[in-house]
């Protein structure tokens, strides 16, 4: 707790938040620096086997940007390494740092109360303000590291590529930072306004969103291009270190950090006002009225039910999110198509597909970038069970009484439950895609990918469940994160360095393979079925010989 004789670098309370996310930023340093640095490398042996050198690469590349404008902004000078990799990685970048500093912002203080911490802090005698002020340092000394360590990743790749850039490497990934914080401190105002945590996150997910857009497509909105200047991201590109002739805003970059200090300080005063446990504001109820008795519902007789039941909003959210990703990405096919006819950088860069069209070979393409998308759903998962093990709901559940083996089986039946509604998101948005687009859909190639995600989500699924009751801790979600980043790696990678085909085999995304264009092999599917199987295993094993709840 925070008190007021502290003499530490930071507050105990701001130190306890930098520990409760070490997962998380240890997961950062080693899949987002990992990236930036090994990109690099991956962008030189591609330069020095592109015909016509730098100049054409980046003509090369310049349709895809313009067609991906909507998805990672505006691309510049991509002849150059800095171009091409604020092009290709910032865009992506900005917008999963702004889903993590959102998380961490809604759950500052409205995840405290939810597990029953404020009581303990007020008790100290602490202000409320200040107590916002350390979680707000706690966020700072976490996105800190998160730069300093994936800046100096950056740096090393620009070394790798050949064009080194120092001090530009470290303020690109800070101006990137610095946008997500502004969500942040959105977030945390957002949950003294409203009840929950959950609900905060996401409103502040859907303005992120509409806001990123916005940054990205301004230019095309004619005149509600007005609304740029209301988008952290639009004041974040105006700041593109990286690209050759593109300085730091100081204006922009002012406004940012005016955006951040005033949305915290909003959130401390509302604290201030409200009442522990309650909104800001809240409408008035009518007096409860007698009802007849009603047989509670049947699906929340079990653990995975319940589950599913409570996270209702957030798998529509899931649902929603995969729909528009897939339908924006299929939608854009035409175009994409005038880059991969003269192109094959993305199928060098994803490795050998089996000889069919441009346009099944694109699908292909898409549904294999939304493998990641299924293994964080499965992140996010295991981390709600560490959190429920924080916050003692485990005990409850296991006071019912619930067995162990019963509990991890559940999970994972949730876990199994909540991938097929996000799958069922990305054949909606295929299928909506497909149809703006003009572009006809391979029924099995539909369902072979279909498939092959949730089976995806279900090795993963049992992955955490085994890292999560092995160490118990918050620890466990960096661990599965750096597993999924090297996996991520090994199959990107790999077949551009030429790495033996038994390391490919290593990775689940190399198991998961091309399903919308072919057949998966039997031995990958037995491989994700068998690590989905033997994982739950292990993990009730595990689980049973613990003296205390996972």
């Amino acid at each position: 707790m925070t008190t007021t004789t502290s003499r530490r670098w930071l507050p105990d309370l701001a130190l306890q938040e930098v520990r409760r996310h070490r997962g998380a930023i240890l997961a950062w340093i080693l899949a987002g620096g990992g990236i930036m640095w090994v990109f690099g490398a991956a962008y030189q042996v591609q330069l020095s086997t592109f015909p016509g050198g730098a100049k054409e690469f980046g003509a090369s590349v310049a349709a895809a940007a313009d067609a991906m404008r909507a998805l990672v902004g505006p691309a510049d000078s991509l002849d150059t390494y800095g171009g091409y990799v604020t092009f290709h990685n910032l865009g992506y970048a900005a917008i999963m740092l702004g889903f993590w500093a959102l998380f961490m912002g809604s759950r500052a203080v409205r995840g405290a109360e939810e597990r029953g911490e404020v009581t303990g802090w007020l008790a100290t005698g602490r202000r409320r303000a200040l107590l916002v002020l350390d979680e707000a340092l706690g966020y700072l000394a976490s996105m800190t590291i998160v730069v300093a360590a994936v800046g100096l990743m950056t740096w090393l790749g620009t070394l790798a590529a050949g064009q080194p850039q120092l001090l530009r490497s470290f303020g690109a990934i800070a101006m990137v930072a610095l946008a997500a914080s502004v969500f942040f401190a959105l977030a945390l105002l957002l949950s003294q306004l409203v009840g929950s945590s959950r609900t905060s996150s996401g409103i502040a997910g859907a303005l992120m969103l509409a806001t990123f857009l916005v940054a990205n497509l301004n230019q095309n909105m004619g005149w509600w291009g007005w609304l740029r200047f209301i988008s952290p991201f639009w004041y974040a590109q105006q700041s593109r270190l990286l690209i050759p002739g593109h300085n730091l805003d100081a204006g922009a970059t002012i406004v940012l950090v005016a955006a951040c200090v005033a949305l915290t300080g909003a959130a401390a005063l509302a604290f201030e006002a409200r009442d522990v446990g309650a909104p800001l504001w809240s409408l008035r109820r009518r007096a409860p009225t007698a009802r007849p008795f009603r047989m509670r519902r049947p699906w929340l007789s079990t653990t995975a039910g319940a589950a599913l039941a409570a996270r209702r909003n957030g798998l529509l959210l899931w649902f929603a999110g995969a729909a528009a990703w897939f339908a924006l990405y299929i939608a854009m096919t035409p175009t994409i198509l005038q880059y991969w006819s003269s192109s094959d950088l993305i199928r060098r860069m994803l490795g050998a597909m089996p000889a069919t069209s441009l346009t099944d070979q694109y699908i292909s393409y898409v549904v294999n970038l939304t493998a990641p998308l299924v293994t964080a759903f499965a992140l996010l998962q295991a981390a709600a069970w560490v959190r429920d093990s924080d916050e003692k709901r485990t005990d409850m559940e296991m006071a019912s009484p619930v067995s162990r083996r019963r509990l991890w089986l559940e999970r994972i039946a949730a876990l199994t439950g909540g991938a097929t509604v996000l799958v069922a998101g990305c054949v909606a948005g295929m299928g909506l895609g497909a149809w703006a687009g003009g572009i006809a859909l391979t029924g099995d190639g539909v369902l072979r990918a279909a498939g092959d995600l949730l089976l995806l989500a279900m090795a993963t699924g049992a992955v955490g469940g085994l890292i999560v009751a092995t160490l118990r801790s918050g620890v466990a979600i960096g661990v599965l994160g750096a597993f999924l980043g090297v996996s991520f790696f090994v199959t990107v990678f790999g077949p551009l360095f030429n790495w033996p085909a038994w390391v490919l085999r290593l990775s689940f995304f190399q198991a998961f393979g091309t399903p919308y264009t072919s057949a998966v092999e039997l031995r990958d599917a037995l491989f994700m079925a068998g690590v989905a199987v033997i994982g739950t295993a292990v993990t009730i094993v595990i689980a049973e010989r613990r003296s205390t709840a996972p």
